[in-house]
């Protein structure tokens, strides 16, 4: 047996020796006084003693077994099985918290996350630490977090830890919040286990129509769940910015005008109607007060479509155009049911000149026939066509791209600093290290631009160089092929929307382009894996090919599989020679330096080197950021090297409302739960999740049926004492009952006492 109230007991149970006491001090011994009838007087006590003492016994056992009673109330004593009787098997209850981007929903007067936490708390006010109830919290913001644990009766912290959640822009990492959860949960099988998840169940933080992936476990936990909402919101979300030239270039002379293609979904019930939503866009620079110059373009939607893509100009302010330092592009929407997913910010490379080296041998073939011009000659001329080239140092006025040559026999580290993309038209001539130069060059972010030397008599060996120190999935014969007549050209078709975009601004006219273009000599290849046939052969042979460096998300490599000279392809006479390595250089350089666009909840690689941007404070980022912000990432002196982006995660703007039996089905199989309860709205709009567990206040601080005993016990010990009296009164004052009568009791004593005094 233990007690509920183990102190209020000890207390009590001390006052049971009160009666006792009391008793003991109340016993007067008198001295005898003899006088005329005694004898009577004694013969009566004689003959009333042993009931006499019986009845004193009899009282003092009912008022201190009356105070016993009491003792025992106040303190509660708990008996073996009780607990089981009274519902009250001590509960470990993990709280799982919806603060995804779906959580900021406004539904009503409040957020769906306020409403999540509220009835968190009512879930903690129906615990009971005393009795051993434990509670811990996890939040579904991606990744899940653990933001009280472990299981603690603590009550009084986790209530403290609910209050301090805060609305997180990442979707809802539901797999991860319950495997957290089971992982907290008790496996006592004398503990009652629970899970409460808590969420307005909308499609954006749960997708009941999505497979189910859950390990097997003999831990069956109860799961509590509120009502899925039961009305969708409308939601319009800004999921990707992607400008058309990845790079700008600020050239001289009056800025061109610069597009955009932004992806906007909308979840809700406004799905089925066609609608027209506006869209802002603008350029934005860093340090810049001046508010920026909004460009406003519809987007329209078809009755039932959910995404929409639109080409839109990018407004530029004044001092947009003239400034130099780090941009943005921003996107917005007008605001809806959830806010942190209207904008969307890109970062935007800007740059005066795109510095570009040529590794070929140094010639002067420019002053000859074109027939003799080598393909160095003809890259140079593609990417500067206004001056007609350059042979020497870095160094061109006013030009956009800048050309510069390096000896591929000794190419060098040092060759490349301060470049943003090499060609290489001799891959055949580069030393044993000259590779492992290039792939470092590629893996921090340069362009690397191969062509295929088909001169006859050379053996392409340089391919494997290639694969083997920057790991592309692409082999090439050792010898050149060729055809006559020569075969003519066609665009690829790719996968990748990354490497796709390469020659995004030519696939309008690339048809056309590509028509009078034959090839008659070439490098046979064969293409694995994520590597993109940008330009193939009319049979399909692959010719232009881009790959990322193997397990590298920066830097490019773009294989053109023949020289681009006259003597193998009149690529270099047609119209498609320049703008395909103007797209090559003006896309290549933008893709090559890597995504600077992340969503909120992913991991971000080298975040110690990242400082806040906007929204303004804070000093650093962990290892993954949970909230829409920019961030620019600093070297070692501090100074700005690229902008990050973490936008809000799109996958957690669906407002979408789900069925009860499928939102329940898919989180019991997710939650391997032993049960699901679904919580019955209450009155004031909670969702009664407080009813779903037993309150302390059901259970009384004292035992009632013992409160209801000690009080009889003191009814009875009244009862007796006035049965038991000594002071009875006959039909008249002074007549007693006779020595030798019967049931006068102690009575008899007092009689005798009145008659002397009469006497």
């Amino acid at each position: 047996m233990s007690f509920l109230n183990p102190t209020l007991a000890l207390i009590a149970l001390g006052c049971v020796a009160a009666p006792v006491v009391i008793h003991l001090l109340f016993r007067r011994r008198t001295r005898p006084l003899e006088w005329g009838a005694m004898r009577f007087v004694l013969e009566a006590f004689r003959r009333q003693r042993k009931r006499m003492r019986l009845e004193q016994l009899l009282i003092l056992a009912a008022r201190t077994l009356a105070v016993l009673v009491l003792a025992l109330a106040v303190g509660r004593p708990m008996f073996s099985g009780q607990a089981v009787l009274q519902s009250r098997t001590p509960r470990d209850l993990v709280l799982i918290v919806d603060n995804s981007l779906t959580s900021q929903a406004r539904a009503g007067e409040g957020t769906e996350l306020e409403t999540n936490k509220r009835e968190a708390l009512r879930l903690l006010d129906s615990l009971d630490a005393g009795r051993g109830d434990r509670a811990a919290v996890v939040t579904l913001g991606g990744p899940a977090e653990k933001v009280a644990a472990p299981l603690t009766t603590e009550l009084a912290g986790v209530r403290r830890a609910v209050e301090a959640i805060e609305a997180t822009d990442s979707a809802a990492d539901v797999a991860g919040g319950l495997s957290a959860a089971r992982d907290l949960v008790g496996r006592d099988g004398s503990r009652q286990s629970s899970l409460a998840f808590l969420s307005g169940l909308r499609r954006g933080s749960l997708d009941a129509a999505k497979p189910v992936e859950a390990a097997e476990s003999t831990l069956r936990p109860d799961l509590l769940l509120p009502e899925p909402a039961a009305e969708g919101l409308d939601n319009a979300a800004v999921v990707s910015v992607e400008p058309l030239r990845s790079v700008l270039l600020r050239e001289a002379g009056a800025p061109e005008t610069q597009q955009a293609r932004v992806t906007v979904t909308r979840h809700g019930p406004g799905v089925s109607a066609a609608a027209t939503i506006n869209l802002r866009v603008a350029a934005v620079t860093i340090g810049e007060s001046e508010a920026p110059a909004w460009a406003t373009t519809p987007v329209r939607f078809a009755a039932g479509q959910e995404t929409a893509s639109v080409l839109a100009p990018i407004g530029f302010a004044k001092s947009d155009k003239a400034a130099t330092g780090p941009l943005w592009i921003e996107a917005r929407v007008d605001e809806d049911a959830i806010g942190s997913d209207n904008v969307f910010r890109k970062p935007w490379k800007s740059r005066e000149t795109v510095r570009v080296v040529v590794a070929a041998p140094a010639t002067d073939s420019l002053s000859g026939s074109p027939m003799s011009y080598s393909a160095a000659d003809w890259i140079t001329l593609a990417l500067s066509p206004r001056t007609g080239g350059v042979t020497g140092a870095l160094e061109s006025e006013n030009e956009p791209i800048t050309i510069g040559r390096a000896d591929p026999t000794r190419l060098s580290a040092a060759d490349l600093l301060g470049v943003d993309c090499v060609f290489v038209t001799r891959p055949d001539m580069l030393p044993g290290d000259g590779w492992s130069t290039l792939a470092e060059f590629a893996r921090k972010g340069g362009l690397v631009v191969v062509t295929a030397p088909t001169a006859s008599g050379i053996v392409q060996e340089w391919a494997e160089g290639l694969g083997k120190s920057i790991g592309l999935g692409l082999t090439a014969a050792r010898e050149t092929a060729s055809a006559a007549p020569a075969r003519a050209i066609r665009a690829g078709v790719t996968e990748s929307r990354d490497l796709g975009a390469l020659l995004s601004g030519l696939s309008a006219e690339m048809e056309e382009l590509a028509k009078p273009v034959v090839v008659a000599r070439w490098v046979a290849s064969e293409v694995r894996g994520e590597a993109a046939r940008l330009l193939t052969l009319e049979d399909g042979t692959a010719l232009l090919v881009a790959a990322r460096p193997e397990n590298a998300s920066r830097g490019l490599v773009v294989v053109l599989m023949t020289a681009p000279e006259l003597e193998s392809t009149s690529l270099p006479a047609m119209p498609l020679m320049v703008p395909l390595f103007q797209e090559i250089v003006r896309q290549g350089v933008g893709l090559a330096s890597g995504s600077s666009t992340s969503v909120a909840g992913a991991s971000v690689s080298e975040a110690s080197e990242l400082r806040r941007v906007t929204p303004t404070g804070g000093a650093a980022m962990g290892e993954a950021a949970r909230g829409a912000s920019l961030w620019r990432r600093v070297d070692g002196r501090g100074v700005t090297r690229e902008l990050v982006a973490i936008n809000a995660d799109g996958t957690g703007s669906a407002t979408d409302v789900q069925g009860r039996e499928q939102v329940g089905a898919f989180l019991k199989a997710a939650a391997q739960a032993g049960s699901v309860t679904f919580l019955k709205p209450t009155a004031d709009g909670s969702t009664g999740a407080r009813e779903a567990l037993p309150s302390p206040s059901r259970t009384p601080p004292i035992d009632l049926p013992l409160l209801v005993a000690g009080l009889v016990l003191l009814v009875l010990d009244a009862f007796l004492s006035r049965w038991f009296s000594h002071a009875t009164v006959g039909g008249r004052v002074g007549v007693v009952e006779s020595v030798s009568g019967g049931a006068g009791g102690t009575g008899g004593a007092g009689s005798v006492g009145q008659r002397g005094a009469a006497a």
